[in-house]
């Protein structure tokens, strides 16, 4: 029996989970980087500015997974009675479990955002509150991070979806998007005048740090396809289509040329400009994100469908019976 692709997960649902899995490591990496001390000095602009140079930078993160929560609502809004239960059963249900982690993650991390925007001074005088606020934002980040890809490992049925060394490319690959996200912001803090030479620091700091995990996700890709290709014959199938079937010219040209091979080049390279060149290669690593989760997405086969073994024994039985006709010939007949 031929594995059937699935076709109801696609480009909304690989926005979500990109946008969810970037603003998380985003999230992630600026905090980071403000505990290692790169920061705006408070006298370089008025406020929202005159604020933490990674809080300026990497506090976005939160905003960009709630744009990513509005495109998974847009998806389950075709379904009323999925979209109202969403939240229900967080037990037995990874999409409840992401509802409410989601939830808490934006919820928290926009109070940090809004903090940085109407009280620039408060982190400097309440370090010890601030510090929690980050640690508590991190914290919840990286569950979604890990969620975006723990979620199709619940979908049983595909293939593609299964192995455990996934949910690690997602991670690997959120954390890369977040990182290039900060660099990014540096330049707009950069090109509008913020601090430029902490915005250099921080690009490029990040910019070394971004490229440690492009190697990261590159080596958990492979190991990824090898799973596949080791498995059964739907993962393997799923293989072959990144390879060198369908979707090999977005695979080996988007994923792995612009999105790893040009930015990690980029990355490595000293810049005689200070941060132009990583910002743009910040943005392929990002557009190379997004492409990977929707080829991941886009090759899952469904190779064990639900009861489908039932089935195929009841019909073999309803054939094994002396004088049994066909189901449709039944089905005709009114039977």
């Amino acid at each position: 029996m031929a594995a059937e692709s699935q076709r109801s997960w696609r480009l909304e649902i690989a926005g979500y989970l990109f946008l969810g899995g970037a603003g998380a490591g985003w999230a992630i990496a600026g905090a980071v980087l403000d505990w290692a001390g790169y920061r705006l000095p408070l006298q370089a602009g008025p406020a929202p500015f005159g604020v933490h140079l990674v809080a300026f930078c990497a506090l976005g993160g939160p905003v960009i997974t709630a744009l990513g929560a509005l495109l998974l609502v847009f998806h389950l809004g075709r379904n009323r009675r999925l979209a109202y239960t969403a939240g229900r059963n967080p037990r037995t249900s990874w999409l409840a479990r992401g509802f409410w982690l989601l939830s808490a993650f934006i919820a928290v991390g926009c109070t940090q955002l809004a903090i940085a925007a109407l009280a620039p001074t408060w982190a400097d005088d309440h370090q010890t509150t601030w510090r929690a606020l980050e640690a508590a934002t991190v914290t919840l980040a990286a569950g979604t991070a890990v969620y975006t890809g723990l979620l199709l490992r619940s979908m049983a049925y595909i293939a593609a979806w299964r192995p455990w060394v996934l949910t690690a490319v997602f991670v690997a690959s959120a954390l890369s998007g977040g990182v290039a996200a900060l660099v990014a912001g540096a330049g707009v803090a950069a090109a509008l005048g913020i601090a430029a030479e902490e915005a250099v620091e921080l690009a490029t700091a990040a910019g070394g740090l971004d490229a440690a995990l492009l190697v990261i996700e590159a080596v958990l890709l492979a190991a990824y396809l090898g799973t596949l290709l080791r498995g059964g014959s739907a993962g393997a199938a799923s293989a072959r289509l990144l390879l060198r079937g369908r979707w090999w010219p977005a695979f080996w040209i988007v994923v792995l040329g612009i999105g790893l091979v040009a930015p990690l080049s980029v990355d490595l390279v000293p810049q005689a400009d200070g941060w132009s060149g990583l910002v743009g290669a910040a943005l392929v690593v990002l557009a190379g994100g997004f492409v990977l989760r929707l080829l991941v997405l886009s090759v899952g086969s469904k190779d064990e469908p639900p009861l489908r073994r039932l089935s195929e024994w009841r019909a073999a039985a309803r054939a094994a019976q002396p004088g049994a006709l066909p189901r449709a010939a039944t089905s005709r007949a009114g039977v």
